[in-house]
């Protein structure tokens, strides 16, 4: 009635059976002389994007959940995430993490061949397999069994390296 926008979010049934969510966006547009007042407005069918959101919360979900570590970092080893475990295994808060290297790990039980192997690995755009002696927060070692690789985007190069690290200090 006093002509402001308006938006509503529904279920419509489809042809198929099926339901599919909608945004409608509407707004009365006042009439020009004679002309009456006209309803302008689309309808966006956000089915897909919703069952996008549902896949990606279930996606983390499990990531977060899993028990191997995980930790993603950008191109230049800067850490992105870190998963639950990754924070429990190595005793680091999450926010101590995020914005470190993979260096906070680093004990000097891991001979420094390793890193330059799994390094040049990486950036060759292979998987690399093996183990890490790290390092707790606390000081204490631990052995982790690590298979990264790097995450390439949509035009096929690299955008973040991802580690899955499995504690196998016992």
């Amino acid at each position: 009635e006093r002509g402001a926008p308006v938006s509503l979010r529904y279920r419509l049934a489809d042809g198929a059976g099926g339901w599919r969510h909608i945004l409608d966006r509407a707004q009365v547009t006042p009439g020009q002389g004679d002309d009456a007042p006209r309803l302008l407005g689309v309808m966006i069918d956000e089915t897909s994007a919703l069952a996008s959101q549902r896949w990606q919360a279930q996606l983390l979900a499990a990531v977060e959940q899993a028990a191997e570590a995980v930790v993603i970092t950008d191109l230049t080893g800067r850490i992105d995430y870190v998963n639950r475990a990754a924070c429990e295994t190595s005793g680091h808060p999450r926010e101590a993490l995020l914005g470190a290297t993979p260096r906070i790990f680093k004990s000097p039980l891991t001979p420094p061949a390793v890193h330059q192997a799994m390094w040049q690995t990486l950036q060759s755009g292979a998987v690399w397999r093996g183990l890490l002696h790290n390092q707790r927060r606390d000081g204490s070692a631990y052995v982790e069994y690590a298979t990264l690789r790097p995450v390439l985007g949509d035009d096929g190069r690299a955008t973040h390296y991802l580690a899955v690290k499995q504690d196998v200090t016992e």
